[in-house]
Protein backbone atom coordinates (compact mmCIF):
# COMPACT_ATOMS: atom_id res chain seq x y z
CA UNK A 1 0.00 0.00 0.00
CA UNK A 2 1.57 3.32 -0.66
CA UNK A 3 1.47 6.13 1.45
CA UNK A 4 1.14 9.66 0.52
CA UNK A 5 2.85 12.36 2.35
CA UNK A 6 3.07 16.04 1.46
CA UNK A 7 5.94 18.30 2.27
CA UNK A 8 5.81 21.85 1.81
CA UNK A 9 7.89 25.23 2.06
CA UNK A 10 7.27 28.98 1.52
CA UNK A 11 10.41 29.77 -0.67
CA UNK A 12 11.42 29.23 -4.68
CA UNK A 13 12.47 26.28 -5.01
CA UNK A 14 16.52 27.04 -6.05
CA UNK A 15 16.36 28.35 -2.07
CA UNK A 16 18.59 26.68 0.32
CA UNK A 17 15.28 25.29 2.49
CA UNK A 18 13.63 24.33 -0.55
CA UNK A 19 16.69 21.86 -1.80
CA UNK A 20 17.17 20.69 2.04
CA UNK A 21 13.35 19.42 1.54
CA UNK A 22 14.51 18.01 -1.61
CA UNK A 23 17.18 16.04 0.06
CA UNK A 24 15.15 15.20 3.05
CA UNK A 25 12.23 14.14 0.18
CA UNK A 26 14.86 11.76 -1.84
CA UNK A 27 16.19 10.45 2.09
CA UNK A 28 12.66 9.42 2.52
CA UNK A 29 12.02 7.49 -0.60
CA UNK A 30 15.74 5.69 -0.70
CA UNK A 31 14.75 4.25 3.09
CA UNK A 32 11.21 3.17 2.25
CA UNK A 33 11.20 2.63 -1.62
CA UNK A 34 8.16 1.42 -3.76
CA UNK A 35 5.89 2.32 -0.08
CA UNK A 36 6.44 6.40 -0.01
CA UNK A 37 4.96 8.79 -2.53
CA UNK A 38 5.64 12.63 -2.02
CA UNK A 39 4.75 15.70 -3.22
CA UNK A 40 6.11 18.52 -2.47
CA UNK A 41 5.06 22.13 -2.62
CA UNK A 42 8.38 24.55 -2.61
CA UNK A 43 6.00 27.69 -2.14
CA UNK A 44 3.04 28.31 -0.64
CA UNK A 45 2.72 31.77 -0.87
CA UNK A 46 1.90 31.21 -4.87
CA UNK A 47 -0.94 29.52 -3.10
CA UNK A 48 -2.25 32.31 -1.24
CA UNK A 49 -0.69 31.17 2.45
CA UNK A 50 1.35 33.64 4.21
CA UNK A 51 4.73 31.68 5.59
CA UNK A 52 2.88 32.03 9.31
CA UNK A 53 0.17 30.06 8.12
CA UNK A 54 2.22 26.83 7.93
CA UNK A 55 1.79 25.34 10.92
CA UNK A 56 -2.03 25.76 10.98
CA UNK A 57 -1.91 24.40 7.48
CA UNK A 58 -0.33 21.18 8.60
CA UNK A 59 -2.48 20.61 11.47
CA UNK A 60 -5.38 20.83 9.22
CA UNK A 61 -4.09 17.97 7.26
CA UNK A 62 -3.39 20.65 3.93
CA UNK A 63 0.04 19.35 4.25
CA UNK A 64 1.88 16.74 6.73
CA UNK A 65 5.05 17.82 7.15
CA UNK A 66 7.03 21.27 6.37
CA UNK A 67 9.17 24.04 7.78
CA UNK A 68 9.08 27.43 9.39
CA UNK A 69 11.83 30.03 10.91
CA UNK A 70 12.35 29.22 14.49
CA UNK A 71 11.45 32.65 15.26
CA UNK A 72 7.87 32.05 15.03
CA UNK A 73 7.66 29.25 17.45
CA UNK A 74 9.89 31.48 20.15
CA UNK A 75 6.70 32.80 22.15
CA UNK A 76 5.30 29.52 23.05
CA UNK A 77 8.74 27.75 23.08
CA UNK A 78 10.96 29.93 24.80
CA UNK A 79 14.28 27.91 24.25
CA UNK A 80 13.83 29.14 20.73
CA UNK A 81 14.73 32.76 21.40
CA UNK A 82 18.16 31.18 21.62
CA UNK A 83 18.32 31.40 17.86
CA UNK A 84 17.07 35.90 18.16
CA UNK A 85 20.53 36.27 20.70
CA UNK A 86 22.60 38.47 18.36
CA UNK A 87 25.84 37.10 17.30
CA UNK A 88 25.81 34.51 19.65
CA UNK A 89 27.35 31.90 17.02
CA UNK A 90 31.09 32.52 16.17
CA UNK A 91 30.32 30.03 13.46
CA UNK A 92 28.00 27.82 12.27
CA UNK A 93 29.75 24.91 13.76
CA UNK A 94 28.56 26.00 17.15
CA UNK A 95 24.49 25.91 16.40
CA UNK A 96 25.34 22.53 15.24
CA UNK A 97 26.37 21.11 18.28
CA UNK A 98 23.84 22.67 19.46
CA UNK A 99 20.71 20.99 17.68
CA UNK A 100 22.88 17.87 17.49
CA UNK A 101 23.50 17.51 21.21
CA UNK A 102 20.25 17.69 24.51
CA UNK A 103 18.72 20.86 22.81
CA UNK A 104 16.62 19.29 19.73
CA UNK A 105 15.25 16.79 22.06
CA UNK A 106 14.48 19.32 24.89
CA UNK A 107 12.40 22.13 22.14
CA UNK A 108 10.90 18.32 20.98
CA UNK A 109 9.33 17.67 24.55
CA UNK A 110 8.02 21.25 24.55
CA UNK A 111 7.12 20.99 20.88
CA UNK A 112 4.90 17.63 22.53
CA UNK A 113 3.23 19.42 25.82
CA UNK A 114 2.45 22.94 24.00
CA UNK A 115 1.43 22.18 20.74
CA UNK A 116 -0.18 19.35 18.26
CA UNK A 117 3.00 19.47 16.55
CA UNK A 118 5.82 17.32 16.45
CA UNK A 119 9.34 18.90 16.17
CA UNK A 120 11.34 16.56 13.66
CA UNK A 121 14.65 18.84 13.04
CA UNK A 122 16.32 21.77 13.06
CA UNK A 123 17.86 23.21 10.06
CA UNK A 124 20.20 25.86 9.25
CA UNK A 125 19.56 28.81 6.21
CA UNK A 126 22.42 30.83 6.85
CA UNK A 127 23.63 34.19 8.67
CA UNK A 128 21.41 37.12 8.16
CA UNK A 129 22.13 40.43 6.80
CA UNK A 130 20.98 43.77 6.41
CA UNK A 131 20.12 45.22 3.18
CA UNK A 132 18.34 48.36 1.52
CA UNK A 133 17.37 50.81 -1.28
CA UNK A 134 18.77 53.98 0.45
CA UNK A 135 21.89 54.02 1.87
CA UNK A 136 25.15 51.64 2.62
CA UNK A 137 24.48 50.46 6.33
CA UNK A 138 28.11 50.70 8.25
CA UNK A 139 27.47 52.04 11.52
CA UNK A 140 24.27 52.91 13.81
CA UNK A 141 24.02 56.28 13.16
CA UNK A 142 23.31 55.02 9.21
CA UNK A 143 20.17 52.88 10.60
CA UNK A 144 18.11 56.16 12.13
CA UNK A 145 14.57 56.28 11.24
CA UNK A 146 15.16 53.45 8.71
CA UNK A 147 12.10 51.50 8.25
CA UNK A 148 12.97 47.71 8.27
CA UNK A 149 10.86 44.59 7.95
CA UNK A 150 11.07 42.28 10.93
CA UNK A 151 9.89 38.63 11.67
CA UNK A 152 6.83 38.02 14.11
CA UNK A 153 9.14 37.74 16.92
CA UNK A 154 9.24 39.55 20.05
CA UNK A 155 13.23 40.06 20.18
CA UNK A 156 13.55 41.52 16.88
CA UNK A 157 11.86 44.51 17.00
CA UNK A 158 13.96 45.21 19.82
CA UNK A 159 16.97 44.81 18.78
CA UNK A 160 16.30 47.22 15.67
CA UNK A 161 15.21 49.69 16.93
CA UNK A 162 18.07 49.79 19.38
CA UNK A 163 20.24 50.39 16.48
CA UNK A 164 17.80 53.40 15.30
CA UNK A 165 15.80 51.60 12.69
CA UNK A 166 12.08 51.75 12.70
CA UNK A 167 10.45 48.19 12.91
CA UNK A 168 7.54 46.95 10.82
CA UNK A 169 6.41 43.92 11.42
CA UNK A 170 5.97 41.76 7.99
CA UNK A 171 5.67 38.21 6.69
CA UNK A 172 7.75 37.94 3.74
CA UNK A 173 5.07 37.82 0.97
CA UNK A 174 3.49 40.92 2.57
CA UNK A 175 7.08 42.74 2.74
CA UNK A 176 7.51 41.42 -1.43
CA UNK A 177 4.63 42.89 -2.35
CA UNK A 178 4.93 46.57 -0.47
CA UNK A 179 8.60 46.79 -2.34
CA UNK A 180 6.84 46.04 -5.81
CA UNK A 181 4.19 48.79 -5.19
CA UNK A 182 7.74 51.14 -4.36
CA UNK A 183 7.78 51.30 -0.52
CA UNK A 184 11.32 51.89 0.65
CA UNK A 185 12.18 49.33 3.62
CA UNK A 186 15.18 47.70 4.50
CA UNK A 187 15.40 44.07 5.68
CA UNK A 188 17.30 41.73 7.18
CA UNK A 189 17.58 37.63 5.84
CA UNK A 190 19.80 35.41 4.67
CA UNK A 191 21.55 35.55 1.24
CA UNK A 192 19.59 32.83 -0.04
CA UNK A 193 16.28 34.53 0.60
CA UNK A 194 18.09 37.90 -0.20
CA UNK A 195 18.41 36.95 -3.67
CA UNK A 196 15.67 33.96 -4.53
CA UNK A 197 12.87 35.90 -3.83
CA UNK A 198 14.51 38.28 -6.10
CA UNK A 199 14.49 41.17 -3.33
CA UNK A 200 18.04 42.25 -5.33
CA UNK A 201 15.86 43.93 -7.70
CA UNK A 202 15.23 46.04 -5.31
CA UNK A 203 18.15 46.47 -2.73
CA UNK A 204 21.40 47.53 -4.34
CA UNK A 205 23.05 48.02 -0.35
CA UNK A 206 24.24 45.26 1.09
CA UNK A 207 25.69 44.80 4.73
CA UNK A 208 27.30 41.72 5.68
CA UNK A 209 26.34 42.02 9.34
CA UNK A 210 25.93 38.36 9.86
CA UNK A 211 23.84 39.36 13.24
CA UNK A 212 21.73 35.97 13.62
CA UNK A 213 21.85 33.04 11.88
CA UNK A 214 19.04 31.70 10.36
CA UNK A 215 17.33 28.86 11.68
CA UNK A 216 14.18 26.74 10.88
CA UNK A 217 11.96 24.13 12.16
CA UNK A 218 10.60 21.03 10.61
CA UNK A 219 7.31 20.10 11.64
CA UNK A 220 4.10 17.60 11.26
CA UNK A 221 1.19 16.95 12.53
CA UNK A 222 1.14 14.70 16.04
Amino acid sequence: MMTNIKLAGYQPHSSLLSQTLKLFSDFIQKQLPDTISIKITNNIMELGYAPGAMPDAIESGNFDIGYIATSYFAKPIPELYIFDLPFLFRNKIQAYQLVDGPFTGMVASEFEKKTHLKLLNIWEYGYRHFTNDSHPIRRPTDCQNLPIRTLLNELHPIMFKTLGFKPVTLQVNEFLKQLKTGRKIAQENALTNFYNFGIHEFHHHITLSGHLLGMAILICKR
